[in-house]
């Protein structure tokens, strides 16, 4: 038996599955970031992972506001270019500026975030529009995430 190729169209694969392409899905470039979630959800065995999608711009490294997850691990897919992550360890819901890492990513590089572990978006290292798959259960932003200002922002050296 032959069969040929299809264009792969939202109808035509929705027996089998559904897709998103994530450049697609980026259509809002003002500003440093952009972040859409939940773009698509699959079941994971006991629960289900979603799949958000963040359009990031390069931009001075200066973070103001770091996030963590209390519940759940975090996995960010960084395209495109390489990046600069911050990971600050665990220190309660209180970020310790003492805790804190900066670590250069190769672009197309996938991290795991543990749980209690405060992060935010990464710094692309080019001027170019950088792309973050991330993946966490569905609605994590609104029922499992503890966002900080910081008192006194974290400057990155690079």
């Amino acid at each position: 038996m032959k069969i040929g190729v299809e264009k792969l169209t939202q109808e035509g694969f929705a027996p089998f599955g559904s897709y998103f392409n994530i450049h697609d899905v980026d259509n809002d470039m003002n500003g440093d970031f952009s972040y859409y979630p939940d773009m698509a959800a699959m079941s994971a065995g006991i629960g289900l992972t979603g799949f958000s999608v963040c359009g990031i711009n390069q931009r001075a490294m200066k973070v103001e506001v770091v996030e963590m997850h209390e519940h759940t691990e975090e996995v960010e897919f960084c395209m495109g270019c390489d990046s600069v992550v911050l990971a600050g360890e665990r220190s309660g819901n209180i970020p310790d500026s003492e805790k804190f890492k900066a670590f250069m990513v190769p672009k197309d590089t996938l991290l795991r975030f543990k749980r209690h572990v405060w992060h935010f978006v990464p710094f692309p290292l080019e001027d170019t529009r950088m792309m973050v798959l991330t993946a966490l259960p569905p609605f994590t932003y609104t029922n499992d995430a503890v966002v900080v200002r910081l008192e006194e922002p974290i400057e990155i050296e690079h």
